[in-house]
């Protein structure tokens, strides 16, 4: 698997990731044997900023129904299949309290495949997302989400990748961790590496996922997912 940050050194993977949160740089600049390919590496390039472009793209585009309730993720933005077995699940509209259920099927797509409720949980008042907390989802299985709220029913579809995939994508991630955490970045940098990392693959549920799980997230990182859910719905 080609590096994701083939040329940064420790200090300039750091400043470009602080650079994506809008913070002021604590890298010190005088660091002038650098290499060439240092040299020439995207300083400037915001990792958030170019996360968000690729959110933006026209087939992410949610189609508008004027709806309550507008399903974001997981299974809504141009793609069903995603990496993680323990998915956020992530709306837009704020609705009385109601229930969300999680069905799966191991049979393939049909509108008559045998379905089995697996998980339910109340969602609280003007809640927008979930953190799935049944057992681990299965590779390869597809599953639904179901939301009813006000007399209606959203229910997007995902699949759950197979394993083979899935572990060499967890391979990666735990490069991308660990060559965080010897630098010392926070948690929300490491959020937002592994994000660019999915997004790169077009797995935006994950890299949605990634965001969306950031404890006291900086108010620039809360701006940024605001702007993605108002793009996909409005």
């Amino acid at each position: 698997m080609k590096d994701k940050f083939p040329s940064l050194s420790k200090k300039l993977f750091l400043s470009v990731l602080i650079t994506s949160l809008g913070i002021t740089s604590v890298v010190n600049a005088q660091d002038s044997t650098a290499s060439d390919s240092e040299s020439n590496a995207p300083k400037s390039t915001s990792i958030l900023e170019a996360i968000v472009r690729l959110f933006k793209s026209p087939e992410n585009r949610l189609i508008t129904r004027g709806d309550e309730v507008c399903a974001i993720s997981p299974g809504n933005l141009g793609e069903q299949v995603i990496w993680s077995d323990r998915p956020v699940f992530i709306w837009q509209g704020k609705i009385p309290q109601s229930k969300i259920n999680v069905y799966s099927s191991s049979t393939n797509f049909n509108h008559e495949r045998d379905e089995q409720l697996i998980w339910s949980t109340d969602i609280q008042p003007n809640t927008q997302t979930i953190a799935y907390a049944g057992e681990k989802l299965k590779p390869g299985f597809i599953y639904d989400w179901e939301i009813i709220a006000n007399d209606k029913t959203y229910r997007p579809t995902f699949v759950l990748m197979k394993e083979p995939q899935r572990k060499a994508i967890a391979q990666d991630i735990a490069k991308i961790e660990g060559d965080l955490k010897a630098i010392n970045a926070t948690a929300e940098e490491m959020a937002i590496a592994k994000a660019d990392y999915f997004a790169d693959k077009k797995l935006w549920s994950d890299a949605l996922q990634q965001l969306y799980i950031v404890d006291n997230a900086s108010p620039k990182l809360q701006q940024k997912i605001t702007d993605i859910e108002q793009y996909f719905c409005a």
